[in-house]
Parts: C-alpha cells; sequence; structure tokens
C-alpha cells in the first residue's frame, strides 16, 4: 500500500538526474567538506515541527521549524560541538553538545559533553547540568540513562563530590531541580532504566580486580545479575527487552567468528536467556532503543550495506514497506511520534548524499524536509561499490570500491580508516567521493583487525602493526588495483591508525606506494602508550587494550624495544616518497608533538614532506575550517603526486 502512495515524493527526492554535473565536471572541494545541513534530526511528539543543526560554513545552528508553514526559528550555537536533538516535551527541546578543553592536572586535551535545555517558544537556550555543591568532576553530563513515565523527569548519571557516579532524575526545563533516585559508587561505569524509569540497572567495573558487575535495585537492596572478570570489557547491558522482563546484553558470541551478540538476561534469576541477534559473519553497529517506550527495538547491522533489523513487529513492517518504496535506498528511521503515524526518514545510496523525509501514514505522503548536502543534491557522485580482493595468503578482504565517471585507468588512493578496530561503512562518504569527483579512484580495505566482522576477525590484527597482517592486507590493496588493470599509480592516505598504516607503508614497503598522506595519524607507540598511561593510568583497562594490539596479548607491561620497532618515527630515513602530514592542534586521541616529531625526522632524513598544522583542529575535523583545509590540502598534494 505505501509504495503505491509515496511515488511522487520519493521520485523527487531520489532523483539521480545531475544538474550540477552538467555545469560543472570537477565538484568543488568545499562542497564535501561542508559539514552536514541537516544533522542530529528529531520529530516533536505532536508532529508538526522538527528540530535539527544546520551548518553554514563556519557557523552552526540549532532550528526549530514548522512542517506546516515552514516558519523557521533558530540560535546560534558555533561556540560548541552539536551531535543531536530530542524533546522532552511539546515546549521543550534538547540537544546534545560538547567542546574540548584542557585540564592542566590530565595530559592533553578532553572532550566534554552536554546537554543544552531550549524553550521553543523563546529559543533560549540554558546548558541542563553545571558545576555544583552536589556534583564532583563530569566530564560528560549527556549519558541519559532513561525517562520517567510522563517524561517530566529525565534520568542522568552524575558524580557527586565524592565521585560516586548516582543516578539523577532532573526537570530537564531546569537543571537545578534534581534528585539521587539511585545511588552508584567509583566504579559505576554506567546506569540503564526501564522503559517508565523505576527499575535501575548498575554497571560497575574495578580497573584493579578487573571484575565486571551487573546488579539490579530492588527494595532498597542491590542484587547481582551478572559478575565476571573482564581484563578488557567484552560485555554491556544496551537495555531493557520489550517485555520488561530482562535486560538485554551484548557479548562476544562462543563460536567463530565470535561476532557480538544481543542476549536477554532475566531479571527474575539472572540466568542468560534467549539470543535475540546474531549473525554469523558481522557485527552489528548499533541498538535502537523506541524513544517513547523505552525497550530495544532493534539493531543496525553493516552486511554487503547497513540494514535496520526490528525486534518490534510494527516497526518492522514500517521498515520494509519504505524499503520498497524507496527501490534501491538504504532507509533508517530516524524519529518518531508516541502513536507512529508520522517519521522522520533518513534516505541513503551509494552514490548520492543522504536527504532526510517526513513520512506520514495517515497522509499516505512522503515529503523531503532537509538535504544533507544541499551543493551536491543531483549531483552524479561516482558508485561506492563493496567489493573483496585476495590477501597474499589467500584470504578474501572486503572492501569499498570508488571509480571517477570517465575512462580510466585512473590514479588511485587506498584510504585506511582509524581504529584500528573499527570500519568503513557503505553509501555516500565525503572524502571517498570528493577524491572521486576529482578523479582519484578510492579504495578502502577493511583489513583484517578492522571492526564489524566478528571479533575472530578484529583478533587477526593483534600484534599485527607495522608489518604484520593488518599491514600486508593494506599492501595488498595495491597489488589488486594495479593487477586489475585499474591503475598504475597509487597513493596512501588516512587518519589515526589509517595515518599509521600510511607512514608504516612509507618507511617499511617504500616502494609500494607513490605517496603518502597522513593526518592526525600515531608516529611513536611508545609515546602514545605513555600518553594513554598518562591520562587513564598506567593500570587501566584502557592500557591494556593497548598493550593487546600493540603486542598481541594482554598484559600489564609490554617491551619498549617492540613499541620502537613499530613506530615509523624511528625508521624515517628508510622513507623515499614524499609525504603531507596534517594534524589538529586540539586532537584529543592521538597528541598532536606525534606528526611534529615525525615531521622532524622525515626532515632530518631527506624525505620530501609537507607537515600542515589544523589551528584548532580535533581529532574527526569536525569543524568546517580544518576540514576544508585538510581537504584542500590532500586534493593540491595528489595533484602534484600522481594527478593527470
Amino acid at each position: 500500500m505505501l509504495k503505491t502512495l509515496l511515488g511522487a515524493a520519493i521520485a523527487w527526492a531520489c532523483v539521480s538526474a545531475s544538474s550540477l554535473a552538467q555545469t560543472s565536471d570537477v565538484i568543488p572541494v568545499e562542497h564535501f567538506a561542508r559539514l552536514p545541513a541537516g544533522q542530529g534530526l528529531s520529530l516533536s511528539p505532536n508532529g508538526d515541527r522538527i528540530a535539527y543543526i544546520a551548518h553554514s560554513g563556519s557557523d552552526r545552528y540549532l532550528v526549530v521549524q514548522s512542517l506546516e508553514t515552514g516558519e523557521q526559528n533558530a540560535i546560534n550555537i558555533s561556540n560548541m560541538r552539536a551531535f543531536e536533538t530530542f524533546w522532552a516535551d511539546e515546549d521543550t527541546l534538547m540537544a546534545r553538545v560538547g567542546r574540548a578543553a584542557e585540564l592542566f592536572y590530565i595530559s592533553g586535551d578532553l572532550d566534554f559533553q552536554a546537554l543544552l535545555t531550549i524553550n521553543t517558544d523563546t529559543m533560549d537556550a540554558e546548558q541542563l547540568i553545571r558545576e555544583g555543591r552536589d556534583t564532583g568532576f563530569n566530564q560528560n553530563t549527556a549519558q541519559v540513562a532513561g525517562w520517567q513515565t510522563d517524561r517530566a523527569r529525565i534520568l542522568l548519571p552524575l558524580r557527586d563530590g565524592n565521585q560516586h557516579k548516582n543516578l539523577y532524575a532532573v526537570d530537564p526545563e531546569d537543571g537545578n531541580r534534581r534528585s539521587v533516585v539511585a545511588r552508584g559508587a567509583v566504579n559505576t561505569r554506567y546506569w540503564v532504566s526501564d522503559a517508565r524509569g523505576e527499575r535501575h540497572v548498575r554497571v560497575s567495573y574495578s580497573e584493579d580486580t578487573e571484575r565486571l558487575r551487573v546488579a539490579i535495585e530492588e527494595n532498597d537492596q542491590w542484587r547481582t545479575l551478572i559478575e565476571e572478570r573482564q581484563d578488557i570489557i567484552d560485555l554491556g547491558v544496551v537495555g531493557f527487552s520489550q517485555d520488561g522482563e530482562a535486560v538485554i546484553i551484548s557479548r562476544t558470541a562462543d563460536e567463530p567468528p565470535y561476532a557480538n551478540i544481543l542476549q536477554r538476561v532475566e531479571l527474575s534469576d539472572g540466568a542468560l536467556g534467549e539470543i535475540i541477534f546474531s549473525d554469523p559473519r558481522y557485527d552489528f553497529d548499533s541498538v535502537r532503543i523506541d524513544p517513547y517506550r523505552g525497550y530495544v527495538a532493534g539493531v543496525v547491522i553493516e552486511r554487503e550495506q547497513r540494514e535496520r533489523i526490528w525486534f518490534d513487529a510494527e516497526l518492522a513492517q514500517i521498515q520494509a514497506s519504505l524499503e520498497a518504496s524507496f527501490a534501491g535506498k538504504s532507509i533508517s528511521l530516524i524519529d518518531w511520534t508516541p502513536d507512529r503515524t508520522r517519521f522522520i526518514v533518513w534516505v541513503g545510496s551509494e552514490d548520492q548524499a543522504p536527504v532526510y523525509v517526513l513520512v506520514d501514514l495517515a497522509a499516505r505522503s512522503a515529503d523531503p524536509v532537509r538535504l544533507t548536502y544541499p551543493e551536491l543534491f543531483r549531483a552524479e557522485l561516482p558508485r561506492r561499490q563493496s567489493i573483496r580482493y585476495p590477501a597474499r595468503d589467500g584470504a578474501s578482504i572486503p572492501a569499498y570500491l570508488t571509480v571517477p565517471n570517465t575512462d580510466g585507468p585512473h590514479p588511485f588512493v587506498v584510504l585506511v580508516h582509524g581504529g584500528p578496530a573499527s570500519r568503513d561503512y557503505g553509501g555516500f562518504d565525503t572524502l571517498a567521493h570528493m577524491l572521486a569527483s576529482q578523479g582519484y579512484g578510492v579504495l578502502q580495505p577493511q583489513f583484517r583487525g578492522s571492526g564489524g566482522y566478528g571479533a575472530q576477525w578484529e583478533a587477526q590484527g593483534w600484534g599485527q602493526w607495522g608489518t604484520g597482517v593488518m599491514q600486508q592486507d593494506v599492501t595488498d590493496a595495491a597489488a589488486y588495483l594495479q593487477q586489475a588493470g585499474l591503475t598504475e599509480q597509487i597513493c596512501i592516505a588516512g587518519g589515526s591508525y589509517g595515518g599509521y598504516a600510511a607512514l608504516a607503508a612509507t618507511v617499511f614497503t617504500p616502494d609500494v606506494f607513490d605517496c603518502a598522506i597522513a593526518f592526525n595519524p600515531v608516529t611513536d607507540a611508545e609515546d602514545f602508550l605513555r600518553y594513554a598511561g598518562e591520562r587513564y593510568g598506567r593500570d587501566s583497562e584502557t592500557v591494556r587494550y593497548w598493550n593487546r594490539s600493540f603486542s598481541g596479548e594482554v598484559q600489564d607491561r609490554i617491551s619498549g624495544d617492540l613499541l620502537r620497532s613499530i613506530s615509523p618515527v624511528n625508521y624515517a630515513a628508510q622513507a623515499r616518497i614524499p609525504v603531507l602530514l596534517l594534524h589538529g592542534e586540539d586532537d584529543s586521541v592521538v597528541p598532536f608533538r606525534q606528526s611534529r616529531a615525525m615531521h622532524r625526522a622525515l626532515q632530518r632524513a631527506g624525505v620530501p614532506v609537507t607537515f600542515i598544522p589544523l589551528e584548532s583542529g580535533d581529532h574527526w575535523l569536525l569543524e568546517y575550517e580544518t576540514r576544508l583545509e585538510a581537504y584542500s590540502a590532500i586534493g593540491a598534494f595528489l595533484d602534484e603526486q600522481v594527478g593527470d
């Protein structure tokens, strides 16, 4: 039924004719470097208004828009990062925002997050939680654990003056009106509440004993549901079940490839119950919680393409109908009204920037309400394909291939993701599509060690930095491109771990690539591990995690010789290809000094190197100026080194 009713609106939203491409062969870099014109959309409870974060150049706005009249009210929030919006009630909007700052007693920048509360009549905005007599140091005051039944109060975990992380019920219009509803401790990590905001699960972890404990409060007493030793945390509580009789945990499966699964833990006795989701090859990417009914409603998983799987039968039916209507598109239900008659739907594809659409089931209509990249609307972008290529040992490596819409062969970029236990996703990709629109092919390898393909795939990357299988899989991507006749010139590029991989290729396999680009890279593993110890403690789970990643084993201390042996900064004299280094001066993940040291080492070795410090730049290029500077520099460097 829905398919026949939405045709006209969908045809407009998803048109593939390229009016932009007809007027220009090369799309300007700033159209890709811009931050989304629509981000973090949410729908008011009665479905009459939407809220979103809008970017225009370096300016950032929080916008409330009437769906009937189109009238907009906005406030400028350019002095902070912004991530999402949601509604407390018809008159009160909330936004999750952040900033980076330094503390004199902690090494490097820290990322802080908070909630803004906005009166939608006056558009007055206030930070919901501020430091007070009953609060201690809180790096993140935006961790929503749930709502009380009438949504009159939001449930937030906050540390008190003793650094105990308690659960507070907070008036969403005034953060000073709050009260403790459940007590935590110093080692409390997070809280999860049920749909009514009446039962609360506390998740704690002791760095000293490496014990994870999940407990529920009943009659002012805590009853343990799960307790086990975990040197690196593998188990998480994601929410309550739809029937309210269990919590849902995420954990690694007991059988190969050891992908993560969702499983019930019965509240009555703590017994492991039904596995409600598992996939034999892939990890799920995220869990969807119904915003009004408060239970785990579905998951998002990236197989060959991103898929949404709903446990809620009604949402599953709506998803299926929309997928039939938007044939060939990726569909995500972003937000909806309590009665589930109006939905904000994200529509994406492999060759177009996403569009947000309002679907009204009662009116049987679908209307685009926000473009993410308006300058790219109707532009014919190259199609990003999911492929596999062979590694030297016969393994099949998943990857994304983007080839320009012109006759080849083309110069190529092997673009390596960060992490390393992260991954790329299908669909629109600003950097990959920018490079392809400029005439460069792009291959993005999901090498062994990447996340998303099960713990077994990820574990194959432990201890494989530098010259191991993680790097070999990336090198084999270049061999595949050449053997397939797609290119003769290849540059390697990446950020964070991807930047490390680019520099490792430069010094350990200097004859494979023609140039290298690294932004915000790890260059010195020993210094990076020291930095992590200063921030989180030398005996912390975070340091154990990196010890395992670097050495292959969970251990408290690893050899300095091993760390030095995998650090590109120590082998700069072996490099022979031109290098572009970029690093955000306010990077809170990899310290800026890592690129500065690499730059000096390459200069001493006489290697052609360009170093661009990104003033006020962060780890993720979340500001327009730094992203534009980085993308422009990458394009210019490629044109000089391997361009036609």
